[in-house]
């Protein structure tokens, strides 16, 4: 009887009903004292620097730490029964476990932050016995969960003898921290130059995220690659800070694109590629180079792209030269093809180095016709690329007197 707390004493009278004999058996009830069940906690793991747990004389409360993603921590909860031999066994009938977001306070399992060993859990206990189960927090996702003060949460340990409400509670806390990396730019790009003419840039890496982020080494894949790479190694970055690389490229024959490879201790993006490309160059080259003398009514003007890679020309015209001094002389002149004398002709050519190039230069007719009967007239024909060296080149037309 778990309710009366008295012992009961009776007898069993056996008959022969042949012969009349009889014998009895002396019968003595005693109730068992019920199970007493003692938790306590213990950090068991030597890698878990920052665990603590509430265990005197119970268990009350257990806290993992902060950990980085990767990392693990186990903590034991040990269940003991404590009553004396003739006492009942306690039966653990489940454990559930609930945290809350910091951030939220939202309620969620315990598994779904990356605490397990609480699940599936049903077991007896004897008594002078005891078991035990280890909880192991390996986080996947970051941020702080607790329980403190919330008779819903925590580690709810259900027994035999309670019902809705969990015969014991604990609370827990766990929190992780993970670096987070970004990169900008996040691709590099150069235009071809040759051996030896040094071009940098900068990348910046920063950590967005809420642990330190470690810097373990920059490189190519490509021995062949012409770049200054830095180290960057035992370079550490703390949460919300930066720090500047500077890459260079060192000039080549050829073109070529290749990867930087970072890596760090981001756990989401432990190896971070930063494409590289060595743009080709186009150059513009003018013939005649600076100055075209027209002693006839046309002199010509060729363009060529005498680099690498494809030459727009996106504007032509003829401007005032500030060698003719006062006397303007642009009515003197004409590109033929070019109404007034300013086009944007969006004109194509491929590398003459190219093979396979259709079209690598062209040729623009310059009319001159002296219409002030001027000893000579001086214009500049500007032509505007994407040649990057020189945007904007310019040659001085000018035009002799003609003869009569």
């Amino acid at each position: 009887s778990k309710c009366n707390r008295r012992e009961d004493e009776g007898r069993i009278r056996i008959v022969d009903a042949k012969y009349g004999w009889a014998g009895e058996v002396a019968l003595l009830g005693k109730p068992s004292d019920p199970g007493n069940l003692k938790v306590t906690c213990e950090v068991v793991d030597q890698s878990c620097m920052a665990a603590q747990v509430e265990s005197s004389p119970n268990c009350s409360a257990l806290d993992f730490g902060s950990l980085n993603m990767g990392e693990s921590c186990q903590i034991d909860v040990r269940f003991e029964n404590t009553a004396g031999i003739d006492a009942a066994p306690v039966s653990i009938q489940a454990l559930q476990l609930w945290v809350a977001g910091h951030e939220t306070g939202e309620r969620i399992a315990g598994d779904a932050v990356g605490i397990e060993g609480f699940q599936n859990q049903k077991f007896e206990i004897p008594p002078g016995q005891g078991h035990s189960v280890t909880l192991a927090f390996t986080p996947n996702a970051t941020g702080t969960w607790e329980t403190t003060a919330d008779e819903n949460l925590g580690l709810h340990i259900y027994t035999d003898s309670s019902d809705i409400k969990p015969a014991w509670r604990i609370d827990v806390k766990a929190a992780s921290a993970a670096p987070q990396l970004e990169v900008y730019p996040s691709s590099l790009q150069w235009q071809k130059a040759t051996v030896g003419l040094r071009s940098t840039s900068m990348v910046t890496v920063s950590n967005s995220g809420n642990a330190d982020l470690a810097l373990k080494r920059l490189y190519s894949r490509d021995e062949n690659a012409h770049l200054d790479i830095p180290n960057v190694r035992d370079i550490t970055i703390a949460p919300g800070e930066s720090y500047t690389l500077e890459v260079a490229y060192l000039g080549s024959e050829d073109i070529f694109t290749t990867e930087l490879l970072l890596e760090t201790s981001d756990p989401h993006q432990s190896v971070f590629a930063i494409p590289v490309s060595i743009e080709p160059t186009p150059k513009l080259c003018l013939e005649p180079g600076s100055m075209l003398e027209i002693d006839d009514e046309v002199g010509d003007i060729r363009l060529t792209n005498c680099g690498d890679g494809v030459l727009t020309i996106s504007d032509l015209k003829l401007e005032h030269s500030d060698a003719s001094s006062a006397h303007n002389s642009i009515d003197d002149f004409i590109i033929e093809g070019c109404p007034q004398n300013n086009c944007q002709p969006e004109l194509r050519l491929c590398s003459s180095r190219d093979p396979g190039c259709a079209v690598s230069s062209i040729v623009f007719h310059i009319v001159y016709e002296n219409l002030d009967n001027s000893p000579f007239d001086i214009v500049d024909f500007v032509v505007t690329t994407n040649d990057e060296s020189e945007p904007e080149q310019r040659v001085s037309v000018k035009g002799l007197e003609l003869a009569p």
